[in-house]
Protein backbone atom coordinates (compact mmCIF):
# COMPACT_ATOMS: atom_id res chain seq x y z
CA UNK A 1 0.00 0.00 0.00
CA UNK A 2 3.02 2.24 1.23
CA UNK A 3 4.19 1.35 -2.66
CA UNK A 4 1.34 3.24 -4.34
CA UNK A 5 1.18 6.24 -1.92
CA UNK A 6 4.29 7.59 -2.64
CA UNK A 7 4.01 8.14 -6.78
CA UNK A 8 0.62 9.68 -5.62
CA UNK A 9 2.94 12.34 -3.31
CA UNK A 10 5.58 12.79 -5.69
CA UNK A 11 3.30 13.60 -8.47
CA UNK A 12 0.83 15.78 -5.69
CA UNK A 13 4.30 17.50 -4.98
CA UNK A 14 5.18 18.31 -8.59
CA UNK A 15 1.20 20.05 -9.80
CA UNK A 16 2.21 22.14 -5.90
CA UNK A 17 5.91 23.32 -7.27
CA UNK A 18 4.26 23.80 -11.06
CA UNK A 19 1.09 25.59 -9.34
CA UNK A 20 4.06 27.65 -7.40
CA UNK A 21 6.13 28.40 -10.17
CA UNK A 22 3.24 29.88 -11.99
CA UNK A 23 1.47 31.76 -8.98
CA UNK A 24 5.54 33.64 -8.74
CA UNK A 25 5.38 34.12 -12.45
CA UNK A 26 1.79 35.96 -12.10
CA UNK A 27 2.82 38.28 -9.36
CA UNK A 28 6.20 38.94 -11.23
CA UNK A 29 4.54 40.20 -14.48
CA UNK A 30 1.57 41.93 -11.84
CA UNK A 31 4.97 43.71 -10.46
CA UNK A 32 6.08 44.61 -13.91
CA UNK A 33 2.85 46.01 -15.03
CA UNK A 34 3.07 47.76 -12.05
CA UNK A 35 6.24 49.62 -12.32
CA UNK A 36 5.45 50.29 -15.85
CA UNK A 37 2.48 51.80 -15.74
CA UNK A 38 3.94 53.96 -12.58
CA UNK A 39 6.94 54.75 -14.89
CA UNK A 40 4.41 56.40 -17.44
CA UNK A 41 2.62 57.80 -14.61
CA UNK A 42 6.02 59.56 -14.02
CA UNK A 43 6.73 60.19 -17.66
CA UNK A 44 3.21 62.16 -18.12
CA UNK A 45 4.04 63.85 -15.05
CA UNK A 46 6.95 64.95 -16.29
CA UNK A 47 5.86 66.10 -19.92
CA UNK A 48 2.62 68.22 -17.60
CA UNK A 49 5.85 69.92 -16.08
CA UNK A 50 7.59 70.56 -19.32
CA UNK A 51 4.18 71.95 -20.67
CA UNK A 52 3.61 73.97 -17.90
CA UNK A 53 7.43 75.55 -18.33
CA UNK A 54 7.14 75.91 -21.89
CA UNK A 55 3.52 77.96 -20.84
CA UNK A 56 5.54 80.25 -18.59
CA UNK A 57 8.61 80.68 -21.21
CA UNK A 58 5.72 81.82 -24.05
CA UNK A 59 4.33 84.41 -21.50
CA UNK A 60 8.03 85.54 -20.53
CA UNK A 61 8.48 86.34 -24.48
CA UNK A 62 5.02 88.08 -24.81
CA UNK A 63 5.68 89.74 -21.63
CA UNK A 64 9.22 91.12 -23.07
CA UNK A 65 7.74 91.58 -26.84
CA UNK A 66 5.21 94.30 -24.70
CA UNK A 67 7.85 95.74 -23.04
CA UNK A 68 9.69 96.28 -25.94
CA UNK A 69 6.60 97.71 -28.07
CA UNK A 70 5.93 100.24 -25.39
CA UNK A 71 9.52 100.90 -25.53
CA UNK A 72 9.06 101.59 -29.27
CA UNK A 73 6.37 103.83 -29.06
CA UNK A 74 7.89 106.11 -26.23
CA UNK A 75 11.19 106.31 -28.11
CA UNK A 76 8.98 107.56 -31.57
CA UNK A 77 6.79 109.80 -29.24
CA UNK A 78 10.05 111.72 -27.79
CA UNK A 79 11.91 111.63 -31.02
CA UNK A 80 8.30 113.32 -33.22
CA UNK A 81 8.64 115.71 -29.72
CA UNK A 82 12.40 116.67 -30.82
CA UNK A 83 11.30 117.02 -34.26
CA UNK A 84 8.50 119.45 -33.47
Amino acid sequence: MAVLVEPFRLALFRVIVVIAEQQAISIMEGETAVAVSAKMAGSAEMMRTEAAIGEIAAAHIRTTAEVAAVTREAATAMASAAVS
